[in-house]
């Protein structure tokens, strides 16, 4: 027997730099509650970033922008 898995879709953030498909993200329950955006795409088979994006769930704003790629190289 599998369990009844119910979800409610809410409009976060329409920020341009966060437009993609196939993206990963993490969402931490803390407090307050945060989404982790990582790479995806935004045309076909062309990576979008390397950066992480941080996005505060209770206040729906871009949080933090984190650019690995400078820290990197």
């Amino acid at each position: 027997m599998s369990a009844k898995l119910s979800v409610n879709w809410k409009f976060v953030q329409k920020d341009p730099v966060l437009q993609r498909s196939s993206h990963t993200i993490a969402v931490s329950p803390g407090d307050p509650a945060q989404a982790y955006i990582f790479g995806g795409e935004l045309n076909p088979r062309e990576p979008r970033d390397n950066d992480v994006h941080i996005v505060d769930l209770q206040d729906c704003i871009r949080a933090l922008h984190l650019v690995y790629s400078s820290i990197l190289y």
